[in-house]
């Protein structure tokens, strides 16, 4: 049976990978707890909403892991993750006001 065990020589020493698959309904991302489901119950997302959840986000995981904080940051993305990335870094400069 596998198991999990320690790799001194594991990349992860030097860094995080944190990866996002937004918005819902896209890739593996549901909303509704029915992974078959059409994600129209997430409500409608654009670009502002997006960037509010990638800060939610982001600041969950230096809430978790605050020595990840003094880490340089780099956004990258594919695709329409061009307008997201632009989007989520404005977040960084100016953090979005929540509702």
């Amino acid at each position: 049976m596998p198991s999990l065990f320690y790799n001194e020589y594991g990349w992860s020493k030097l860094g995080s990978v944190l990866m996002f698959d937004w918005p819902p309904p896209v890739g593996f991302s549901y909303c509704d707890g029915k992974p078959a489901g059409d994600g129209n119950s997430c409500g409608p997302w654009d670009d502002e909403r997006m960037a509010k959840a990638t800060y939610a986000a982001r600041a969950g995981w230096y809430e978790k892991f605050p020595e990840r904080k003094a880490a340089d940051l780099y956004l990258t993305g594919e695709s329409y993750a061009g307008i997201c990335i632009s989007a989520a870094t404005r977040t960084l400069v100016f953090p979005p006001a929540f509702d």
